[in-house]
């Protein structure tokens, strides 16, 4: 896998993706400060201030400079409109990914976050040459493993009680597709 020095703008039809800026906290705060946003993802705490998306853009500065972690902001194309978060965390011994993402509600079910899963898987395979991608998703939250599907993943297992969040433990969906999945799904 090739070595990144900058993370690249990564553009779709409808939104491109590229490193989200300290401009940008005010709306991540905002997005993210809806109950139903971080209701399904395993990290995002509720209520969302400032100190988390400092610590977001930190982990990403960081993951960029040890080579592990790259987080992308999800943007309109239309007017540049932060919308969104992706990122994709690598095991590069074994050339492997797994991906993370959230949306703001007023932007689910437009199709924008498998457009952003389709451009970051793309640009996985293509340009870092990583051979499998995984996601997970809070069984709860079949929406999202739609989105996976459409984006060419396929379901690989169920983690029972995998984690233990607020009081409860959560069961997760793992999905993944490799290189010969994702050249099928580009024909």
């Amino acid at each position: 896998m090739r070595t990144i020095e900058d993370l690249p703008l990564l553009k779709g039809p409808k939104i491109h993706l590229k490193k989200p800026s300290h401009q940008d906290i005010p709306r991540i705060c905002e997005l993210l400060n809806e109950k139903e946003v971080s209701a399904y993802t395993l990290f995002i705490p509720h209520p969302y201030q400032e100190k988390d998306a400092v610590f977001w853009l930190n982990m990403g500065h960081q993951g960029l400079t040890n080579q592990n972690q790259f987080i992308f902001g999800i943007y309109k194309n239309d007017n540049g409109e932060f919308i969104g978060g992706i990122d994709l965390r690598l095991e590069r011994r074994h050339k492997k990914g797994e991906l993370g993402y959230w949306l703001g509600k007023p932007f689910w079910n437009q199709g924008l976050m498998t457009e952003a899963l389709e451009l970051i898987i793309s640009w996985a395979m293509e340009d870092l040459k990583v051979n499998k991608v995984i996601a997970l998703h809070d069984i709860n939250n079949p929406a999202s493993g739609r989105v996976m599907e459409k984006a060419g993943m396929q379901k690989e297992a169920t983690l029972f009680e995998h984690y233990y969040i607020n009081g409860k433990f959560i069961s997760l969906n793992q999905y993944y597709i490799h290189q010969h999945l994702y050249n099928k799904h580009q024909k």
